[in-house]
């Protein structure tokens, strides 16, 4: 995908207590949804439907086996580099672990196009070491945005994610309870705020996926191997209630999933709310999880005047305020064209880790049911109007992205009369 570079609000900026020294800050007050980079891949592995091939690779690095197209990154930028000498450069301003130097600047320069004839002609000597090292700690497992709804695309399996090493964002560091996230579109990284950052704040991504529990997140190979440990804010505060009760949310958890009557699901509710004392809702993931059993215990008896409200609670841990809990009667005229959901991202508050997709899904699944079982356009048109404008903050491309992940959607006649503000 050809498209221009675009470096938002940010900057690099030193950071003496971060293991490569370096991370991202925000140069000015930011906005949710505010676009914070577009960046195209250096290098990116992926699937060649004409040569299929599986890869596997003893990483000395980590000390590990990579799978899939990890097991190639090194390889590729090494003939990146031989096409192309001077992107030695670019690649040595990149962290490469604790047992490198880590490097004084950081001035990403887009390189000169790779010369194929010179491919595999390696005229200088190139440090391959170095650059395992760099795409262990550096590289991404990126899968592009996918179709969503009745005609979903299926993932990839783990070792079929493509994988890429991307300049700029390489110098964000990790959070489990990030303030940025990052998606694909093709060889394309795109790095968007989830909430509201102050100027001078750290903008962190997420290396891992996000977990309700801590220890899946302490044991992720991606922390363990890279990182030692994580000091963000939400395991921090995981440490700071302490490990028995981590376990017992986790044992709640799983009691909820296990769980056949709405009665047995809000019981454990309950018991899973005093494990969060003092978290902010959008630390709470393990909730929009008990709350979407419970709304699919209510739907499996088509109790859908309970369903609602149980999306609607869940909807609240992914860091969004329902404004209008209705569910029948006739709406005010201002009522109509007022958005169903706003967000809590002032005074530090932020949104949950899981908030793009989860949320937007929420929205679509509450105009589901207003159209479909209880005949009302109106509440389902309000909130379509909802769903659209939460995708277009997360993601962006307004309208058009949406239709074109939504294509069972793309053709609603609520969707087409639909203008967002």
């Amino acid at each position: 995908m050809d498209l221009a570079e675009f470096t938002g609000p940010i900057e690099v900026a030193s950071l003496l207590s971060r293991g490569g020294g370096r991370g991202i800050m925000a140069k000015r007050d930011i906005k949710f949804g505010e676009l914070l980079v577009v960046s195209k891949a250096f290098s990116l592995c992926a699937l060649d439907a004409a040569n299929p091939e599986v890869y596997a690779a003893i990483n000395l690095i980590t000390d590990s086996i990579d799978s899939g197209f990890s097991a190639v990154a090194a390889t590729r930028i090494a003939e990146r580099i031989a096409g192309n000498p001077k992107a030695v450069d670019v690649i040595n301003q990149l962290y490469a672990g604790p047992a490198q130097e880590p490097p004084s600047q950081f001035k990403a320069v887009p390189s000169e196009k790779v010369n194929v004839a010179r491919l595999l002609n390696f005229d200088e000597d190139v440090d391959v070491g170095r650059i395992q090292s760099v795409v262990s700690f550096n590289s991404f497992s990126s899968q592009s945005l996918k179709v969503r709804g009745i005609l979903s695309t299926p993932k990839n399996p783990p070792h079929l994610n493509p994988n890429g090493l991307f300049l700029l964002p390489s110098l964000f560091n990790h959070s489990c309870a990030p303030n940025s996230y990052f998606y694909c579109l093709g060889d394309v990284m795109i790095i968007r705020a989830t909430c509201d950052i102050r100027a001078r704040e750290e903008v962190f991504i997420s290396y891992a996926p996000q977990g309700n529990s801590y220890f899946s997140r302490v044991k992720s190979p991606c922390l363990t191997k890279l990182l030692g440990s994580c000091d963000c804010s939400l395991c921090m505060q995981d440490r700071r209630v302490g490990e028995a009760v981590c376990e017992r949310r986790d044992r709640i958890s799983n009691k909820i999933s296990s769980c056949t009557t709405a009665v047995a699901v809000r019981s454990q509710i309950k018991q899973l709310e005093e494990t969060f004392k003092g978290y902010s809702n959008a630390d709470q993931e393990a909730m929009v999880d008990a709350y979407l059993a419970l709304e699919n215990l209510y739907k499996a008896k088509s109790d859908y005047a309970n369903a609602l409200p149980a999306i609607f609670k869940g909807l609240q841990y992914v860091g969004l305020q329902v404004t209008d809990t209705s569910l029948k009667g006739a709406l005010p005229p201002r009522g109509r064209d007022a958005l169903p959901i706003k967000l809590v991202t002032t005074a530090g508050s932020k949104t949950g880790s899981i908030l793009k997709q989860t949320g937007v899904d929420g929205c679509l699944m509450v105009q589901n049911i207003f159209e479909s079982v209880f005949g009302d356009r109106a509440r389902a048109a309000k909130w379509l109007k909802g769903a659209v404008w939460l995708h277009d903050k997360c993601f962006g491309g307004g309208k058009d992205l949406f239709q074109e992940r939504y294509p069972h959607l793309s053709h609603h006649e609520d969707l087409l009369q639909l203008r967002l503000e």
